[in-house]
């Protein structure tokens, strides 16, 4: 019963052996500078590359995670960057074969300006050309969804009347 009434419970909020080693390396050699990870910012192993820049590049390290992390963003956004070059080139064979889908979205776009709104979405028009588009080729008529930025921007880019009035959103 007495060895019961003596227990403390381990303060687990305070530093280990290791982690207090591991942060007083700096303080260790004061003479020698210590290079610091670019990421984490926590000091790199005495013994090291010297090309090293990050703790993943000696090894194991603490943002390791944290450069997993920045690769899988690169492989997504240069996916993303594939995909968008794919849809673009969709887009210019669609609009070589129906030219007057451009046409009919900026007078729908100038009609709409004329009548006093101040921004509008390209969206709109892009319906009701699709249900028009669809009256006179029929219902195995498509117009992807995609091409609608596409549109847009061609839009503005020869129409600097209509610049501030299209509504643009950043392609994800």
């Amino acid at each position: 019963m007495s060895n019961i009434q003596n227990y403390t419970p381990l303060d687990l909020s305070a530093p280990t052996p290791l982690q207090t080693a591991k942060s007083a390396i700096p303080d260790l050699f004061p003479d020698v500078p210590c290079k610091r990870c670019l990421r984490c910012g926590n000091p790199m192993p005495l013994r090291r590359r010297k090309d090293a820049l990050y703790c993943t590049d000696i090894g194991p390290g603490n943002c390791k995670d944290l450069a997993s992390r920045e690769r899988q963003e690169e492989r997504k956004t240069e996916k993303r960057n594939q995909l968008t070059e794919k849809r673009y080139v969709h887009f210019e064979e669609f609009h070589a074969l129906y030219p007057e889908v451009y046409t009919l979205l900026v007078d729908m776009l100038r009609e709409a300006q004329l009548m006093g709104f101040r921004k509008y979405g390209i969206r709109g028009p892009w319906e009701i050309i699709r249900h028009k588009m669809k009256m006179k080729y029929g219902e195995d008529f498509k117009m992807n969804d995609h091409h609608t930025g596409f549109y847009a921007e061609k839009i503005i880019a020869e129409n600097l009347d209509l610049k501030g009035f299209i509504e643009l959103r950043k392609r994800r």
